[in-house]
């Protein structure tokens, strides 16, 4: 329940985005999703398939007077090509990617994200009593 609620979270953000971003007169928002959809864990790239379209089916693939559009960005778990794959969509004028799974992936596009100077929104969960760590570019 909590993963669809932020999905739509986040597609509200990104619909702000949209209506000052001069990118996208069409009235189509593509929103980017970084996961593994093949390789070892094509499971798990099925699953983050299956809530981003649940989250959309929610409202109808429509924020506002835009269509939603998901564009799948295969991270195959291998950090060299995600980075291909993420330049290649943002250079395809797709929105700020969402989600994502691994580690050593995130790392490895934020070169790409400081080269575009887009956001990336990534998903992360808690488990009371234990530490949280979040990644930020230039901190140790």
């Amino acid at each position: 329940m909590r993963k669809p609620l932020l999905v739509l979270s986040v597609l509200a953000v990104l619909g702000a985005w949209v209506a000052v971003s001069p990118v996208y007169a069409e009235k189509v928002f593509k929103i980017g999703v970084l996961g593994p959809f093949t390789g070892a864990q094509a499971k798990v790239g099925a699953e983050f398939k299956a809530s981003v379209d649940l989250a959309l089916e929610e409202i109808g693939y429509q924020i506002g007077d835009y269509k939603v559009e998901p564009v799948w960005i295969d991270s195959q778990m291998d950090p060299a090509k995600a980075v291909g794959a993420y330049e290649e969509a943002i250079e395809a004028k797709t929105s700020p990617p969402v989600l994502n799974w691994q580690s050593s992936v995130a790392v490895a596009v934020m070169d790409v994200v400081a080269k575009h100077k887009v956001p990336i929104f990534r998903f992360r969960s808690y488990r009371p009593g234990k530490r949280e760590v979040s990644f930020r570019p230039g901190k140790i």
